[in-house]
């Protein structure tokens, strides 16, 4: 028997933001729940690692 898994769905909000001066900068918004799964505290620094993608057969 398989298991039904609920899914939930979050919208999330990106802003742009150019200080005086600087480079455009984008902020992101995670909801409580997203971020409570990810395990991110308030204040918490996290860095992001961006990865190639995996590569798709071509058709």
């Amino acid at each position: 028997m398989l298991k039904r898994i609920e899914t939930a769905s979050y919208p999330l909000k990106i802003q742009a933001i150019r200080s005086k001066g600087q480079n455009l900068r984008f902020y992101d918004y995670l909801p409580m729940p997203l971020a409570a799964a990810l395990g991110i505290r308030r204040g918490e620094e996290v860095s992001w690692e961006l990865c190639d993608p995996i590569p798709r057969d071509p058709k």
